[in-house]
């Protein structure tokens, strides 16, 4: 295919890294389902198929690839220490199912192999090791320190004396077994097929991503892939159109293959695969050299988060609310998290805005701790953008969610033996300057009626202002200032910077380059700024309203997804994306095997077929129940099925059932690295779709989808 060519081929610019072993083009070939899929459920049988057939040929090597070629799939897993380590996956034994087998290196695990003596039927802990004509019996080498180059004209091997020595062809001759003593066991002298030292379970190895080739861009098709991705694998997925693909010349087909690689390390940015869309370096004068981190961030460990709501439609009380933290100083890799939330009517009938406090604090401990996980240090500082609130709101809504966010760093750091207040008096357990980390909290004003335009059209870029233009006075309020409370006594955790120049909390900012159309810009309103009076640190800077403009506008260029800066920064993209991601399932899972899909065009009257996403075990459970329980049931539901059913990335989640009178909510926590298992870097599964048009008039496919599902690309 000449996708697969020119993909590859550009995949290694943007530094993926492929298989090794095999030749990606000859391997994708081996693994790919094409098929003329013309329903939902026959698109997912198909993605079903291609992930099966790629374990089977990486994990299992039902083929005989590498057996043939006396090698392994090179990929990483979790060490005994707890951190991340490559490994070779090797076929387990025959009398084992569901499971593989793992060579980790030799500085972590020697053992590879249990032997048996064939004379006296003693058993050893040994390492495989190969022979290689060239270096003789007496120097074996590791399995890390040789690959077939399956790329080369001739195929042979590579092979090295150690990590620093240089690569050279070589002629495999057999394998052996090293005792940790040295001495060199033949096959031969071993009784029966060595035993594997390590072996994990199969459900602890999943591809981490789907390659899905439509034929057009369709809704539909793609719509359906995606559901079945998150619904019934819990798989990343990266759909490509063939017509897009056909139309492009030149040079435009590497581009096209470029976008999809930046989506590719996008998709597989966390601390297992550290995919990363693009180095970024700053500066914010000429003047000043370039930096490869965002300004103030970088200074101490500081966490960014943005938080924002998805609500049902019309008298639904069911709110999605999506986060999303920054995990490193470029604001590359997300941790998300996601919680369902019924909002309970206050006395006049109205449902409320507030976010539960218990929803909330478990949003912010979620994030804490995937901060720690990936960085190994407890956040010093946090950053925080909400979006969704009103002017008119925002000052109940700002201090109810700045208790919440006191609370959860403050139950966290609690367990920490270490922990201590010195102002244990006033804090009581709710958290405070003292001992949690300062925080400031920007309010993105995105639907502000403010337009902002060149004052001559030849100023301007397609008759808007170029990107990065701030107005931070006159229209915006400027004289409001944060002030110190007039019993703060400074200690040694935290004290006050001085000479200290506050000039105002808003500023509004047009971040992205008007191409189409009128620029809207972002209202930021800055409210409690510990940070700009406050630190808690050496050297740390105080966060004055001109750098935190800065801060905004660069990160906004840290989109995965997008070459240019976005209109908000991706904190809040990516929240919101969540958030409409969960409401637009969560519809489908309420009403169950009751939706319809579309007929396709060659079926019959009176052919349809059922959703069959849900599963047995949770279907069974989705019965009329009593009427004043339905809702309730529905959620709890919901929750249970979006544990097995979204993305690996979603992998942990809880369940509570709060106490009569609060709303029950569902807590998705996702973490930056995976506890155990093996975690492929690139073992793509292939899907071909070719799916007819599809008859639209008798009954609407899943209209509940939200708009950016249907979405191609």
């Amino acid at each position: 295919m000449p996708f697969l060519d020119t993909f590859f081929r550009v995949a290694r610019r943007h530094r993926i890294v492929l298989p090794q072993n095999v030749d990606c083009v000859d391997a994708a070939k081996r693994i790919m389902v094409s098929g003329r899929a013309q329903t939902p459920n026959e698109i997912r049988d198909k993605m079903g198929e291609a992930i099966t057939r790629a374990k089977e040929f990486f994990l299992f090597d039902k083929d005989h690839f590498f057996q043939d070629r006396h090698v392994f799939f090179k990929s990483r897993a979790s060490n005994p220490t707890g951190g991340l380590s490559d490994c070779l996956v090797i076929p387990p034994p025959p009398h084992v199912h569901g499971e593989v087998a793992l060579i980790l290196p030799r500085d972590e695990v020697f053992e590879t192999h249990t032997i048996v003596n064939r004379s006296n039927d003693l058993s050893a802990d040994a390492r495989m090791m190969a022979v290689f004509k060239e270096l003789g019996t007496q120097h074996p080498v590791d399995p890390f320190n040789y690959f077939f180059d399956a790329n080369a004209m001739d195929q042979q091997h590579k092979v090295r004396q150690n990590a620093g020595s240089r690569w050279q062809a070589a002629s495999f001759v057999k394998f052996v077994y090293l005792l940790k003593d040295g001495t060199i066991v033949e096959e031969s002298e071993i009784r029966d097929e060595p035993e594997p030292a390590i072996i994990v379970p199969e459900k602890q190895v999943d591809s981490p991503l789907v390659f899905v080739h439509l034929e057009d861009d369709s809704k539909m098709p793609y719509a359906v892939a995606k559901m079945a991705a998150h619904f019934i694998f819990g798989v990343q997925s990266q759909c490509v159109v063939r017509q897009k693909f056909a139309r492009q010349r030149g040079n435009k087909a590497e581009q096209y293959c470029s976008n999809v690689c930046l989506k590719v390390n996008t998709k597989l940015a966390d601390k297992v695969n550290q995919g990363r869309a693009w180095d970024t370096h700053f500066r914010r004068t000429p003047s000043q050299p370039l930096t490869s981190h965002i300004p103030w961030v970088h200074e101490v460990p500081t966490l960014v988060i943005g938080l924002g709501c998805s609500k049902g439609i019309g008298q639904d009380s069911v709110t999605v609310i999506g986060a999303s933290a920054a995990l490193d100083t470029n604001c590359m890799i997300m941790a998300q998290d996601m919680k369902f939330w019924q909002s309970k009517a206050s006395k006049s009938g109205k449902s409320r805005s507030l976010i539960s406090s218990s929803v909330l604090i478990h949003i912010i401990k979620s994030l804490f701790v995937q901060f720690y996980l990936f960085r190994d240090e407890w956040p010093k500082r946090i950053l925080y953008y909400r979006e969704g609130l009103s002017e008119g709101f925002s000052t109940e809504a700002i201090n109810h969610e700045m208790r919440c966010i006191r609370k959860g760093c403050q139950e966290v750091l609690s367990s920490r033996p270490e922990f201590g207040c010195p102002n244990e008096e006033k804090c009581s357990g709710r958290g405070c300057i003292f001992c949690t980390p300062l925080i400031t909290f920007v309010v993105c004003h995105t639907n502000t009626p403010i337009k902002i335009v060149p004052r001559e059209e030849s100023d301007g870029n397609r008759g808007n202002v170029w990107s990065g233009t701030c107005v931070d006075k006159t229209i915006v309020r400027s004289k409001e200032s944060f002030s110190i409370p007039s019993d703060f006594a400074p200690s040694k955790k935290v004290a006050l910077f001085s000479g200290i120049n506050d000039s105002g909390r808003d500023f509004v900012l047009i971040a992205q380059g008007g191409m189409k159309g009128t620029s809207k810009p972002v209202k930021f309103s800055v409210f409690p700024n510990e940070n700009l009076c406050y630190r808690n640190s050496d050297g740390t800077t105080p966060l004055t309203k001109e750098l935190l403009e800065d801060v905004t506008y660069q990160t906004s260029f840290q989109y995965g997804t997008a070459t240019k800066a976005v209109r908000l920064v991706p904190v809040l993209y990516y929240s919101k994306r969540l958030a409409e991601l969960g409401i637009g399932y969560i519809n489908y899972l309420r009403h169950g095997e009751n939706n319809l899909v579309s007929v396709p065009a060659n079926a019959e009257d009176g052919d349809e077929e059922e959703l069959m996403f849900i599963r047995k075990e949770v279907r069974c459970r989705l019965q009329p129940c009593h009427s004043q329980k339905k809702e309730t049931w529905a959620l709890f539901v919901v929750a249970e099925e979006l544990m097995h059913s979204l993305p690996r990335h979603f992998c942990s989640l809880r369940v509570s059932r709060s106490q009569r009178r609060r709303p029950l909510c569902c807590h998705i926590l996702v973490p930056s690295r995976m506890e155990g298992g093996v975690h492929l870097f690139l073992q793509t599964c292939l899907l071909e779709i070719n799916c007819p048009a599809l008859k639209r008039k008798e009954i609407s496919p899943w209209p509940w989808l939200c708009p950016h599902l249907m979405k191609p690309g």
